[in-house]
């Protein structure tokens, strides 16, 4: 390979190490995610108790609220200056099935 082939392989790799490092930096997870509204709660509780955090969607009635988010078995799985609080998921079951979610401590 010449010096202009070695260069163009230098820079996709300097490119692609960048990449790595800004996801790695975001703190971005690779998390299951669920769709709960056909799932009982008790189901879906202890989906989150076991692999610890999740995303679940589910159906909503008011269109401006987002129908998804992340929730976690407890404050072990949220960042720093986070803690867990009780939030409601609607499941097969319930309206109101009980969970947590990451809020910043004020």
């Amino acid at each position: 390979m010449g010096g202009r082939g070695m260069r163009t392989v230098r820079a996709m790799v300097y490119v692609l190490a960048a990449g790595v490092s800004a996801v790695l930096a975001s703190g971005a997870r690779a998390e299951p995610s669920f769709n709960v509204s056909r799932l009982t709660c008790e189901r879906v509780q202890a989906e989150v108790r076991a692999i610890g955090a999740a995303v679940l969607r589910f159906q909503t009635s008011d269109r401006t609220k987002r129908n998804y988010d992340r929730y976690v078995a407890d404050a072990r799985f949220c960042d720093g200056g986070q803690t867990a609080v009780l939030a409601t998921v609607p499941t097969a079951d319930r309206d109101d099935c009980p969970v947590r979610v990451c809020e910043s401590r004020s």
